[in-house]
Parts: structure tokens; sequence; C-alpha cells
């Protein structure tokens, strides 16, 4: 398996049957995180499609800037330089989610689900997270950075404050599992979905499918507002919208209307 895991530009762009996804790659041993690496590779004009992979990160990090906890080796973690049109961005976390349960599915036999809004699971354990950075220009994006984080060969038991939430594709598959087939398998998937969101196509519907949130009981949180105070809100998780935005049903039968947050399962 050692030569297989080999997170190289040539070992990932030879035979990759994409037009312009990953045949473009930035790699290093080490940085603080590619999502910042790719920012700046992005201003500086690099082409759509570029992608930045590390071995190891020291600053990692995931939505609303929590610590992503990544021992050297054991997670497949990429940045992929986009250049979408603004009535796109709200689709990019369904396009990414989509890829990542498509990869996983192709290289390792293994079914995921997704935690709206962007967490994709296995048996309710995380296994990859999402996050989109976005550069605006005039009221124009001048370009988008998709960030994917895959627990491959993570051992969860070995850091108890994720022991219980998390999982990884070695522990699901009961075997090790090399990270440059899941990653060229993420970047096959990953352009059909993104030229069908470039396209006007709504990708909701099998996003939707997917869910695994619709129907429980959860508490949505997100970080503090002008003020500092942290928000929530509870109810049941009873739709999706066009744009994904979660429809919740509050106790007292009304609706609110939520664009993100972290979303914990309450008991019924």
């Amino acid at each position: 398996m050692p030569g297989e895991d080999i997170l190289s530009g040539s070992a990932i762009t030879t035979g990759l049957a994409t037009r312009y996804m990953g045949q473009h790659v930035v790699h290093v041993e080490s940085t603080t995180s590619t999502m910042d690496l790719a920012d700046q590779q992005a201003a500086d004009g690099a082409m759509e499609g570029t992608v930045v992979v590390a071995d190891s990160q020291t600053e990692a990090r995931g939505r609303f800037r929590r610590r992503w906890i990544a021992p050297p080796g054991t997670e497949l973690y990429c940045s992929i330089i986009l250049r979408p049109r603004p009535e796109h961005l709200l689709q990019l976390t369904m396009v990414a989610a989509l890829a990542v349960a498509e990869a996983v599915q192709v290289a390792c036999d293994i079914r995921t689900a997704i935690k709206w809004p962007n967490d994709v699971e296995v048996g309710g354990r995380k296994i990859a997270g999402i996050l989109i950075d976005n550069a605006m220009l005039m009221g124009n994006v001048d370009y988008s950075i998709m960030g994917i984080g895959i627990n491959a060969a993570l051992d969860p038991r070995r850091h108890p404050e994720i022991a219980e939430t998390a999982t990884s594709l070695a522990t699901e598959a009961g075997r090790p599992v090399a990270r440059l087939p899941v990653l060229r398998a993420l970047l096959t998937a990953l352009e059909p979905l993104y030229d069908r969101v470039q396209a006007g196509e709504s990708l909701v519907p099998e996003w939707k499918a997917r869910l695994s949130t619709l129907g429980e009981q959860v508490r949505v949180a997100w970080p503090g507002d002008a003020l500092g105070q942290d928000s929530t809100q509870e109810g049941v998780a009873e739709d999706v919208d066009g744009e994904g935005a979660l429809i919740l049903r509050r106790a007292d039968g009304s609706q609110v209307r939520l664009i993100a947050g972290e979303v914990t399962l309450r008991p019924r």
C-alpha cells in the first residue's frame, strides 16, 4: 500500500479522467492549512480545478474556525480552487458532500449519509468535513476555495475529544486505506457535479435524499452575534428548501429557515 499513498502531483494526475479538476496539483509535505495555501494560489491566478494537498497541516481548521484533529499521515485534506458564478455559491457544499459520498463508496465500498449542512457520516459518526471560503470582488466571486478533510487512517479512540463522534475509512473498512485512490475518486466525482451546477442544474434533490438530519429533533447552534452571544434554535428538521437552507419546525408550530449552524440531535 505505501506506493499507493504517495500524494505527488504526478501520482494524482496520471491517468486522471477529468478535463480540469485536479489536472494541476500543488503538493507540499506540510503547511499551516491547505485553505491558506490555496487562497494564495488563487489570488495569484491559479486555474480552476487546481488542487492543493498536504501530508500534514499545523493549523488545520473546520467550520467556525474550529481545530481539526489531524495527526500527520492519517488524513486526506485538500483544497480546490473554483471560480463559480455568485448564484451557484450555495450549492458548492452540496457538490463537495455528494462527491465525498460517491468517492468513499467507489474507493472503499462504504455507504455514507450527509448531516446538514456539510458533514459526511457513517453510522452517525463524522468521517469527513467541508469548508467553503469565498473571495468577493466588486460584488462578483473572484474565487472559491473548497476544503475537504476526510478521516482516512485516523483512530478516533486515541483522541478522547472525538472518540464518540468521529470515525475513519480504515475503521469502517476494517483494513488500511490508501489516500491516493480516494483523492482520485473524489476529483473524478467532483467535476461532473460542479459542471451540472455551473449549467444551472440543482443538486438539492439528490443531496436531500442523503440527508440524515430530516425528521429528527435537533438543536442548531451558531457562534456569537455582534454582541458575542451564541444563538440556538430547536425543533424538528422538517425540510430543506431550493437553496439548501434547513426548515425547522419549532415546538410552538412556527417555522424558521436556517442557512448555517451546528446540528446536534435531541431526544424526542
